[in-house]
């Protein structure tokens, strides 16, 4: 994830978003892409798909090592940063930098697939939403990730912005 768009701007969560004008409400942000089964006619005689590996809580593993004002700090890094992509997270809690990272980056995929769910469900393609809310200042897209990020609620987090953009001449152009 590179955590800037077309135009140069970061990116709300610095997640893939669908390209301009496009309004792909399926987007997928997975980290890893599914291991491929071997099948009936492979050279093993088929051997049965892999079982998924159990759901990861990213927030709990995240809340369970480090203390509410640092994750709190840190979200605001990462929003500030664009991304995950642009922090370098140390070790912390017994968990290494890697770890927390990939937890991270788990939280951002969750965040950025609610967020484009919700303002895709509102009729607003993501990718212009988002641009419009970086046009707006750096604040706007700070509160609302952050909000996001405590609330986990995208309508508590976002219907404030998608009124505002609806009533800007670029939502009133969509």
């Amino acid at each position: 994830m590179q955590g800037y768009d077309d135009n140069g701007q970061p990116a709300m969560i610095a997640a893939d978003m669908p390209e301009e004008g496009t309004n792909d409400a399926n987007a997928t942000h997975e980290l890893l892409p599914a291991p491929a089964a071997s099948g009936p006619g492979d050279d093993t005689g088929g051997t049965p798909p892999a079982t998924p590996a159990p759901a990861v809580d990213h927030f709990a593993a995240l809340a369970a090592v480090v203390p509410s004002q640092t994750l709190d700090n840190t979200v605001a890094r990462v929003v500030s940063s664009g991304g995950v992509a642009g922090v370098t997270f140390e070790p912390s809690g017994g968990m290494s930098a890697e770890q927390f990272t990939t937890h991270a980056e788990g939280i951002q995929a969750s965040l950025q697939a609610d967020a484009d769910a919700h303002v895709t469900a509102q009729g607003i393609n993501p990718a212009t939403f988002y641009a419009w809310m970086h046009s707006r200042g750096t604040d706007l897209v700070r509160s609302t990730a952050l909000m996001l990020f405590h609330s986990r609620n995208p309508a508590m987090a976002m219907d404030a912005a998608i009124a505002e953009f609806r009533r800007s001449p670029a939502g009133r152009a969509r």
